[in-house]
């Protein structure tokens, strides 16, 4: 389950057009496992270095820094107790995690280094450092007469 788990997350983040991560319910939404348990391999990932956490406003992209592990493993634990509301209003029901930070999942740039083919980023420094899990926000310093 581990593998699988990583593979998830890992395809998710290549194959988003914006380097996105895949949301934390998604994982045992999509491979139809307990939530708890999802969370607690996703801990083994975090702390085997093969996996990143966002939690934020906008989890979706990795802002200015990946977190420290053991914050990382803190956040994951907390999130074992978020539960999820649903609402129907006539045909459409509406599911929405009862949180303020919801959680985002990247593998790291350390697996991407290793893993990801970059041939299609060449000639493009900055958006190679994305492909890369680097932070979106992060300042990036260059000579100014460039």
């Amino acid at each position: 389950m581990k593998e699988k788990i990583k593979d998830l997350i890992y395809n998710f983040f290549v194959e988003s057009a914006d380097f996105n991560g895949i949301p934390l319910r998604t994982i045992s939404e999509t491979l139809q496992i307990e939530y708890q348990y999802s969370i607690d391999i996703i801990v083994t990932l975090v702390n085997e270095g093969i996996v990143s956490i966002q939690s934020s406003t906008n989890p979706h992209i990795i802002g200015f820094s990946h977190y420290a592990i053991t914050d990382q493993v803190y956040l994951l634990q907390e999130a074992k107790n978020t539960t999820v509301k649903t609402e129907q209003y006539g045909e459409i029901i509406f599911s929405v995690e009862q949180t303020e930070y919801p959680i985002c999942l990247y593998p790291t740039p350390h697996i991407l280094e290793q893993e990801r083919d970059l041939g299609n980023y060449e000639g493009a420094v900055y958006t190679k450092q994305l492909a890369l899990a680097k932070p979106q926000l992060e300042p990036v310093f260059f000579d100014i007469d460039v």
